[in-house]
């Protein structure tokens, strides 16, 4: 614990200060813990998954449609970022490549370009979007925060949300009641 000193211009100290800095390395200890749990959680859903299609490791089967076939790395969404992490592979007994169901859902990027869409329209610029993000361990390997990332995920969002709009065969607009409104 550091040992900050807080005393006033009477000599008395209220302590508020020293136990905020250790509070501070505190969350971001609990930020690294939740983190690697995470981690490791996601890890042990795509084993389950594999093992759903392969069988067991190490038990033969010939009657098996699919073998594992290691691992590469892959990148999920953390906090407005991605990550890199370790992807257990599957594949068909042509050699296949066959997705995992729980790779599918983590894998995709809808929740950090509804992220970027958001700080946008709240007014982060894209130079200042990473600055918005939680820490994490420093361990991990993170991608798209960087300005182009950003702006590329707020266009693509705006876009999607335009087309949207757009596909509407007519608008339907209701004036609301009240004085605003009666000169419509």
């Amino acid at each position: 614990m550091e040992n900050v000193s807080t005393t006033g211009k009477n000599g008395h100290g209220n302590g508020s200060l020293q136990v905020m800095v250790p509070l501070a390395a505190v969350f971001v200890e609990l930020r690294t813990l939740v983190t690697r749990a995470g981690e490791m959680a996601l890890g042990a859903l795509l084993e389950h998954d594999r093992t759903e299609l392969c069988g067991p490791r190490y038990e033969h089967n010939e009657g098996r449609a699919a073998g594992r076939a290691g691992s590469t790395h892959g990148e999920v969404v953390l906090g407005g970022r991605k990550i890199t992490v370790k992807r257990p592979r599957v594949r068909s007994k042509d050699g296949r490549e066959i997705p995992l169901p729980t790779w599918e859902r983590f894998a995709k990027e809808d929740p950090l370009t509804d992220r970027a869409a958001e700080q946008m329209i709240m007014g982060v610029s894209t130079r200042g979007y990473e600055r918005t993000l939680e820490p994490i361990d420093v361990a991990l390997k993170e991608h798209s925060t960087s300005r182009s990332s950003v702006s590329r995920r707020f266009i693509e969002a705006t876009e999607k949300q335009l087309a949207d709009l757009l596909a509407h065969d007519r608008w339907d607009i209701t004036p609301l009641p009240g004085p605003a409104c009666r000169s419509w």
